[in-house]
């Protein structure tokens, strides 16, 4: 691209300006000289270089600067001249001259500008692009070579110009660059052409040609562009291919669980070994047959069938059962397969044998069920011996008349009470865990906590779209205790809400209130067991509802401007079902 004129002058950006700027000063200098000593007609033609190179080079600054230097060469002229109006009116004239000469070059210089600006682009797409490019005439003499042709070939371009295309041609193909190029002539196509070519040292390669025309100025046709792709690891890549086929053949094959390809009429389309051997049958014998007649036996497909759910909504589906005929449970998981327009085609079924999963869950299951009755009673009878307590407390206060003894007693129920409250605490949280996290809606379960809590007085704003969370069913205890905490421990507090943002790693449900805050040296203890001035376990157990999901817990509010509680929710475990905030 260093043939292009302008390339070589904006190398040198100050070099034009300065010479603008010079001559202008030249100029007009000359231009006053000249009237403090009576010269009116000459020196003002002088006034055409510094025009000329400003509307040549500056196109849209042309015709400004020509009304900037008329202007002071007016204002000298009328200085010298005030009362001469032949010398007035030749200015004037002159001036009309000089706007005229402007207005045109910045028109064809502009024009000039634009043109070199889509040949410089040209040029660059050429020079830059990845396939070999050569023009040649239609007598087959090679005219342009970029640098992509001469990676292909291993010829430089000086080396390669005004020679016959037949160098890059193989001796039994000699005659296929004048049938293209006829072709060219001809009006007709040619696009993709697959065939051989020489390098410069003489190995064969697969190339695919795409041929154009060339026009002149006149439209006339004087040659053709050819443009080369390299496509001899088309074969090599050919291999890749039909290896990576046969890599996932075993891949399919190998995988212990059960796989399924199925059409959208319930068909299967193919099944792998471990799905075969489940059934009793060989593989190829599936084919054709529909996945509710071969799996559950039946004539239609089952109200829980993931492939249904998938065909009516294109999303993939997850579902657990259990089948009588394999006597096994199962967790099936349906992925949508789609063609090239993004329809649905069919579905991916993969079935995982979870009977000795589902049976240690069950066992589980008896064994917290009985946990809990166990500490339900040992709850209900810590209470009733409780009660008896602080009822004998009560009447040795009125017995006893000593002030030491009775401060005693005092402690002895203030103890009593606090025992009381942090078993009744564990009725709402012992089941923490024991169920499996299901997706959960932040904004019902947070209405749902502060439903429970008097906030007639308190502003309570809930700023998230509809969005649900994958955690404990507990986690309306972590709401109920943030906004608990407020009440119970945040002084004159005004103002609650609860926003959600979406971030890179994931999202994050903010809490904040307009309350006293937490002061610094609190915050490090704010989660640990114990530490509180009501049972001390609600953010501790908070904390621990949330980490089952990974979900996580922070406090970074300023003291004395409220708290700010942080729940981030990793990548996965939210989902977002519409924009608009509730």
């Amino acid at each position: 691209m260093e043939f292009l004129y302008f390339d070589q002058v904006y190398k040198r950006p100050v070099l034009i300006p300065v010479l603008i700027g010079t001559s202008a000063a030249v100029t007009l200098l000359l231009n006053i000289d000249g009237l403090m000593h009576g010269i009116t007609n000459v020196l003002p033609h002088l006034l055409y270089i510094p025009i000329i190179l400003a509307a040549y080079y500056y196109p849209r600054r042309g015709i400004p600067f020509t009304f900037l230097l008329s202007a002071l060469y007016c204002g000298a002229v009328f200085v010298f001249y005030p009362a001469n109006m032949d010398v007035l009116t030749a200015a004037l004239a002159r001036v009309v001259v000089y706007i005229v000469i402007a207005a045109v070059i910045s028109f064809l210089s502009n024009r000039m500008h634009h043109d070199t600006q889509m040949c410089r682009r040209l040029v660059s797409i050429v020079a830059s692009s990845g396939d070999a490019i050569i023009a040649e005439t239609f007598d087959g003499i090679i005219t342009d070579w970029n640098a992509s042709a001469e990676k292909l070939y291993g010829y430089s371009a000086q080396e390669i110009k005004g020679k016959s295309v037949t160098i890059l041609l193989p001796p039994d193909k000699l005659d296929e660059s004048q049938f293209l190029l006829q072709k060219i002539q001809n009006g007709l196509p040619v696009d993709r052409y697959e065939t051989e070519r020489l390098t410069k040292t003489g190995k064969k390669i697969q190339v695919s040609l795409s041929l154009s025309p060339i026009k002149n100025v006149k439209g006339e046709l004087v040659g053709a562009s050819v443009i080369a792709h390299d496509i001899s690891d088309k074969q090599l890549l050919q291999d890749e291919i039909l290896q990576a086929k046969i890599e996932w053949e075993r891949t399919f094959e190998a995988v212990p669980d059960m796989i399924a390809i199925i059409g959208r009429d319930y068909h299967i389309v193919r099944v792998n070994k471990s799905m075969a051997d489940r059934l009793g049958m060989q593989p190829e014998d599936t084919v054709g047959k529909t996945c509710y007649e071969l799996v559950h036996h039946s004539t239609n497909p089952p109200g829980f069938c993931p492939h249904g759910s998938l065909l009516s909504d294109g999303q993939e589906h997850t579902q657990e059962f259990h089948d009588d005929f394999l006597n096994a449970d199962f967790l099936v998981t349906a992925s949508p397969l789609r063609n090239e327009a993004g329809n649905v085609t069919g579905s991916v079924h993969v079935m995982r044998d979870i009977t000795e999963r589902k049976q240690a869950e069950n066992a589980l299951r008896i064994v917290n069920n009985k946990l809990t009755m166990l500490s339900s009673i040992t709850r209900h009878d810590i209470l009733n011996k409780l009660t008896g307590l602080r009822m004998y407390l009560e009447l040795s206060k009125e017995s006893v008349k000593d002030p030491v003894f009775l401060e005693y007693i005092t402690k002895e129920s203030d103890a009593a009470e606090a025992i009381e409250r942090q078993i009744e605490f564990t009725r709402f949280y012992e089941n923490i865990g024991v169920n499996a996290p299901q997706w959960q809606d932040v904004v019902e379960r947070i209405r749902s906590a502060a439903s429970q809590l008097p906030l007639e007085e308190i502003t309570f704003d809930i700023l998230i779209p509809p969005v649900q969370v994958y955690a404990d069913a507990l986690i309306e205890k972590v709401f109920y205790n943030l906004i608990e905490n407020s009440l119970r421990h945040g002084g004159r507090v005004t103002r609650m809400s609860f926003s959600f943002e979406e971030e890179q790693n994931g999202a994050v449900i903010t809490y904040r209130d307009d309350g006293e805050g937490i002061s610094l040296e609190f915050k490090q203890k704010l989660f640990r067991r114990g530490f509180g001035k009501h049972t001390g376990l609600g953010l501790f157990l908070s904390r621990e509802i949330l980490s089952i999901t990974g979900i996580t817990i922070t406090e970074n509010g300023e003291p004395q401007k409220g708290v700010c509680f942080e729940i981030r929710v990793p990548k996965g475990s939210y989902r977002v079902t519409s924009t608009q905030p509730v």
